[in-house]
């Protein structure tokens, strides 16, 4: 039982025209037919009297018409109801930098403003994965938002995203317990100019390391640098560091004690005037309304 034919039905009924109410509902005259005649036979009943010169309803007809109008209004009600539970239910997937308490804190804040400002209740699904191998699923519509580091995806690319500035995570240092630096509550760039910094160079590192490099730079000196290739930021746990080297990683991850436990050979130095910069990546176009709100909101 198809329900848009009980809204032709109803259509027709009100004008008794067939050519009208097909012009109504943009559909041909001979469709209408069609659909009106496939009703009355799935019924079993004759629901018009039609002849050359006018159409009336038949006693079967009057009967149903008044069940066919608060069939599509239930109809109708239950449409409202199934996109409202879906407006104030969205199930969001973000994958990427989600290692980062800071970065997992905000998304978690902005559902709950997006929450309180709008009433809609977004729930956040993470995807685990490196973010340079997630830009397929983006387009693809498989993934809604990637959290990752400035310059991650270059706008110049074959298929650019959107992105959206998210939040900042400031640079700590691991360094020896020789080291000069060790001693200090905290640092900043331009203390660090005579150390030789170690630059990531596996699967995902690049945009990081390019951020620590404008960094440097702002802070007037081009970074000495040994290439250090790993495959995954768990590998920094054993990183081998001279005294007169410097690891730059994000600050927020100290709040899980992931980087570098258990290394009492290693201090780590917070540096205050320099931070990460992160983005939120997606494609537009294939978000949903809601996520898009979420996004304008984000933009602010």
């Amino acid at each position: 039982m198809n329900i848009s034919y009980f809204a032709e039905f109803v259509a027709l009924s009100e004008s008794l025209n067939f050519s009208a109410t097909a012009s109504q509902l943009s559909i041909s005259q001979p469709a209408l037919s069609n659909h009106i005649q496939a009703l009355e036979e799935e019924l079993g009943v004759k629901l018009f009297e039609r002849t050359r010169r006018s159409v009336a309803l038949t006693k079967e007809g009057r009967l149903l018409l008044a069940d066919a109008r608060n069939l599509l209004d239930q109809y109708a009600d239950m449409h409202r109801f199934s996109q409202k539970n879906l407006a104030d239910n969205c199930i969001f997937t973000v994958g990427g930098w989600l290692e980062s308490p800071i970065v997992m804190s905000q998304l978690a804040t902005s559902v709950r403003r997006f929450h309180d400002a709008s009433g809609v209740q977004l729930k956040m699904m993470s995807v685990q994965g490196y973010a340079t191998n997630m830009a397929e699923e983006l387009n693809s519509g498989k993934i809604d938002f990637i959290a990752a580091h400035r310059g991650t995806f270059p706008a110049e690319s074959n298929e650019p995203l959107d992105c959206l500035p998210f939040c900042t995570d400031c640079f700590a240092i691991a360094v020896t317990s020789e080291n000069p630096m060790a001693g200090k509550g905290e640092t900043t760039m331009e203390d660090l100019a005579q150390l030789t910094f170690i630059h990531l160079t596996g699967p995902g590192f690049e945009a990081g390391w390019n951020q620590v490099v404008a960094a440097c730079e702002e802070a007037g000196f081009t970074p000495r640098e040994r290439p250090v290739f790993m495959e995954s930021a768990t590998e920094t746990s054993m990183l081998d560091l001279a005294d007169s080297e410097c690891f730059v990683f994000s600050f927020g991850g100290l709040a899980n004690g992931m980087f570098f436990a258990g290394r009492p050979d290693l201090t780590v130095v917070p540096v205050r005037s320099a931070s990460f910069k992160v983005d939120l990546f997606y494609k537009e176009a294939n978000l949903h309304p809601t996520l898009r709100q979420f996004v304008e909101f984000l933009k602010g």
